[in-house]
């Protein structure tokens, strides 16, 4: 089959990658790819076209895919192993994806694991991702590890000068003559002066207790006030309850009485408009009945006196109602 391709005899289909073709068989690609062989195996229009435009591929990786689909050999190179698996990841070759990997994992340093690590992660390579995180980790904690001893070497060289120093300024004591010394006065000074610091301490203290004795009565007073103001809170707001539930009732018996009141000035006004009217047809009966009693017989002076009497009547009866209504409506009303 590396014949046929070389003399590109029987070859049925063309891949073709930028400016590049590269013709192949079909029956070799599916048989190591599973994209080819979904590709010609379909309905989509690729399985029938002898040339197919690939995109998203590096000629010269394609081309070495499709020598090691007829040859089962692979170059791996440092400058062009990424393009290689990233094809090989998108053609789906499971093989070349694992040796590419192996290939990377031995590239690991400190420059590119970073790199590495997240061209795992964009084409999938899990177990390549892992092992670059590892490295990485790994690393980082070597990092760490050489910081810390460079900081205690340089601590150590720190020390190392300071302890030259004490050693110079000790051989420069030893060489200066010892004189005699006041050390027994300053002492008896020093420890005089802590027991006048003392006794300061000691009055300052008694003053202290006495005023914090006066504190303390005056934060007893204070409870006892606060404890007295909090009980006659409590008895004023529960009198403010009582306060209010009669000021609600009140304000109820008010709502209830104006309420009366509204009806029976209603009822009023409908007798006194009721009283007018019949005033109006007592005056007009009593008019007309004095036209029809109007007799010759009789004297005029005895007509206007029945008359008038008959008018002090009616208008006793209507005064009385009027007075009764009124009284009623006085007792309703709130004074």
């Amino acid at each position: 089959m590396e014949s046929y391709l070389k003399q590109q005899q029987l070859c049925d289909v063309i891949l073709i990658v930028g400016n590049r073709k590269i013709p192949a068989h079909r029956l070799v690609l599916s048989s190591v790819s599973d994209y080819f062989a979904a590709m010609f195996t379909s309905d989509v229009c690729e399985a029938k076209q002898e040339e197919i435009k690939m995109e998203g591929i590096d000629p010269n990786a394609l081309w070495d895919l499709v020598q090691f689909a007829y040859t089962g050999c692979l170059e791996l190179k440092e400058d062009t192993i990424e393009n290689l698996l990233a094809a090989a990841c998108l053609l789906q070759l499971p093989q070349v994806v694992e040796v590419c990997c192996h290939f990377l994992m031995k590239l690991l340093h400190p420059s590119n694991c970073l790199g590495i690590r997240a061209f795992a992660d964009a084409q999938g390579c899990i177990e390549l991702m892992k092992v670059a995180h590892s490295y990485t980790m790994e690393k980082e904690q070597i990092k760490t590890l050489n910081n810390k001893f460079a900081s205690f070497i340089y601590k150590v060289q720190f020390l190392e000068q300071q302890n030259k120093m004490l050693e110079t300024k000790w051989s420069l004591l030893q060489q200066q003559k010892t004189a005699r010394s006041n050390m027994d006065n300053m002492f008896e000074s020093y420890i005089n002066n802590l027991r006048r610091q003392l006794e300061s301490l000691g009055q300052e203290k008694l003053k202290l207790e006495a005023e914090l004795g006066n504190m303390q009565g005056l934060v007893e007073d204070f409870k006892n006030k606060y404890e007295d103001e909090i009980n006659k809170r409590t008895e004023m707001e529960n009198e403010f309850v009582l306060i209010k539930k009669d000021v609600d009732e009140v304000y109820m018996n008010k709502v209830e009485l104006e309420s009366r009141l509204e009806g029976l000035t209603d009822e009023i006004n409908f007798l006194r408009q009721l009283y007018e009217e019949e005033i109006l047809e007592l005056q007009s009966q009593v008019s007309d009945k004095s036209v029809v009693l109007s007799m010759p017989s009789f004297s005029s002076a005895g007509g206007s006196s029945s008359f008038s009497h008959t008018n002090a009547v009616v208008v006793k009866k209507i005064e009385a109602r009027d007075g009764k209504l009124v009284s009623e409506s006085s007792d309703v009303l709130p004074k």
